[in-house]
């Protein structure tokens, strides 16, 4: 499955369009493996002020705990993209390493409609940095 989508950013110019691919192994293994690349805009230099054609790869393993779905998952940057991730003049490195926890619940009476909430803990090693997002989702 290959996705379009127009992502903003913090850099000038702030739009980019970025290009996406996930593919699921199998059933029986789950492993999702996903690729996105900046086709054009956002600051998309490396380090030698040349496109860098920024990349980003995952791989991600969902599961469940009890009644919980998770998701755990690295994400990698191939070769140097220094202004689109921040992170300096590298070549290959760990972007983030992330544990996804969220629940489901039917609306009774409401046809289809469904509330949930979700939490992420993601650690980014490139900038030594760690968040925990958490939130709830309203599905129509």
């Amino acid at each position: 499955m290959t996705t379009t989508a127009i992502s903003y950013s913090t850099a000038i110019p702030p739009h980019r369009i970025e290009v996406g691919a996930s593919w699921v192994v199998s059933e029986k293994l789950p492993f999702t493996l996903s690729w996105y690349t900046i086709l054009f805009g956002a600051a998309d230099r490396n380090d030698k002020g040349e496109r860098a054609y920024a990349s980003y790869f995952e791989v991600a393993y969902p599961f469940t705990v009890k009644t919980v779905d998770m998701k755990a998952g690295v994400g990698m940057v191939p070769w140097n993209a220094a202004t689109t991730y921040n992170c300096g003049d590298r070549d290959f490195y760990v972007q983030n390493v992330f544990l996804n926890a969220g629940k489901t619940w039917d609306i009774k009476g409401a046809d289809g409609m469904k509330i949930g909430i979700f939490t992420n803990l993601i650690w980014n090693p490139a900038l030594d940095d760690v968040n925990f997002v958490g939130g709830f989702s309203f599905r129509m």
